[in-house]
């Protein structure tokens, strides 16, 4: 083979069976000497036929049944919070380096 091949058909949906079931590919002819085939698209599949885990399968779901509910019951209600730090009149913020300093540093 050379060092590139031009692709000039595209075979889309080719069924093709493995074991008992029949998948569709996109199959692109390649002039071959030794191989019928070559799959390359096998290392790209994922298995989708799992079951997606439920949130009931966790166990600390199990044990607080009235924190996690099976549905909403709606929008939290709008609250007004008031929140305020209270200060020393005349304070200042500190004013401390967060590292130790050389002591001729700390002189300038």
């Amino acid at each position: 083979m050379q060092d590139s091949v031009r692709i000039t058909h595209v075979y889309r949906n080719l069924p093709l069976q493995f074991d008992d079931k029949i998948r569709a590919i996109n199959a692109l002819p390649l002039d071959m000497c030794k191989f019928d085939i070559i799959l390359g698209f096998l290392a790209t599949i994922h298995d989708t036929t799992s079951d997606v885990p439920s949130i009931h399968d966790q166990p600390i779901v199990s044990e607080f049944p009235d924190v996690f509910l099976d549905e909403l019951p709606g929008i939290p209600p709008v609250r007004e919070v008031e929140f305020n730090i209270e200060l020393i009149p005349g304070s200042e913020p500190i004013s401390k380096a967060p590292y130790r300093m050389a002591v001729l540093t700390t002189m300038n």
